[in-house]
């Protein structure tokens, strides 16, 4: 990091600094793979199915993660709670409104098909 003008501890801040909102920006992604995962694995879109795969992903998170709360105060658990599973209702509504539809298609060939007639 020297070519950039940073001593050894400046860059062990920055990494101090950035290192949690790099980690819950890799949750919420890996969040929202498992859910467009779980969706396409069942075949299903739509925004109701996708809120609907979201709530279970994020119950069987919160099922899983439950034994680590033990002292979180019950407010702070409270608020966390809802935002994510606020968090996890929005994400359902995108991912499952846009499944199948950020795939662009072939061109259709001349004869008037769609593409994929062999």
């Amino acid at each position: 990091m020297s070519e950039l003008g940073l001593s050894q501890a400046q860059v062990k801040d920055l990494v101090m600094w950035y290192s949690p909102h790099l980690l819950s920006t890799a949750i919420c992604l890996l969040f929202a793979y498992g859910v467009a995962l779980l969706l396409a694995a069942r075949n299903q879109t739509g925004m109701r199915q996708g809120i609907f795969t979201a709530v279970a992903l994020w119950s069987a998170v919160a099922v899983a993660s439950w034994s680590g709360t033990a002292g979180v105060s019950r407010y702070l658990l409270m608020i966390e709670i809802a935002c994510s599973g606020i968090a996890a209702l929005a994400m359902g509504a995108l991912i499952g409104g846009l499944n199948g539809k950020l795939v662009l298609l072939p061109p259709a060939q001349s004869t008037g098909g769609t593409g994929f007639e062999g």
